[in-house]
């Protein structure tokens, strides 16, 4: 329950820090942190479509920061 608690916090206070729109591409690297996490505790091994989706997700992220905005 602590845990819940303190992540809920941690969460809110950084969206009162960095804002909502930033804040929002961080769930998109909840894979990358999952599979680093499973490599570090489990000694799980990453195979080529772990970097390619990886690789994809940051893709994503940087495409979503740095394509200029549409207005109209």
């Amino acid at each position: 329950m602590i845990g819940g608690v303190l992540g809920y916090t941690a969460w809110n206070v950084g969206i009162i820090r960095i804002g909502a729109q930033t804040a929002g591409y961080l769930p998109n690297l909840y894979p990358i942190f999952t599979a680093l996490l499973a490599v570090t505790i489990l000694g799980e091994h990453l195979l080529w479509y772990h970097w390619l989706g990886g690789a994809m997700v940051l893709g994503g992220i940087a495409l979503a920061t740095t394509a200029p905005r549409r207005t109209g």
